[in-house]
């Protein structure tokens, strides 16, 4: 936590593989966004018990398609051959536990830890998440 992150709270990364295979990105990212949010109820059920109440968590995708489905504005065509579970998303939202939005790609926050990027984009990008850099530059050879 510090003051000049764009979230000043916990932060938790899940990583793990989607247990069903998907045939295309916006299935996959409709997986993910699943598996995040079912982590994530654990959290808000312990805060809002200890007199926490929260707002609806948001829960950022890069996939239009997959946002689409997700806010009932994309009507899943292939809907048989998507994970019927992952609609689970669906009921949550209209129970107001979550919030989903959709953000380009490149402003995606994940991106840093879940891509490959050149080295240079990593620099760049560290400050975002990390306080207190200590200055490293006169290791630049040994790195």
């Amino acid at each position: 936590m510090g003051t000049n992150l764009p979230f000043n709270g916990p932060i938790d990364v899940l990583t793990t593989t989607i247990k069903v295979v998907v045939s295309a990105a916006s299935e996959a990212e409709y997986g993910a966004a699943f598996l995040n949010a079912t982590h994530a109820i654990p959290f808000i059920s312990a805060l809002n018990f200890l007199g926490h109440p929260q707002q609806p968590v948001p829960l950022t995708m890069d996939n239009q398609v997959a946002w689409g489905i997700v806010n009932g504005k994309v009507k899943a065509k292939q809907s048989k051959a998507m994970c019927m579970r992952f609609h689970w998303l669906k009921d949550r939202e209209a129970q107001k536990q979550f919030k989903f939005l959709w953000d380009r790609g490149s402003d995606n926050l994940a991106d840093y830890f879940t891509k490959i990027h050149p080295v240079a984009h990593y620099r760049d990008v560290r400050s975002t998440y990390v306080t207190d850099i200590p200055d490293v530059s006169h290791l630049e050879g040994v790195l």
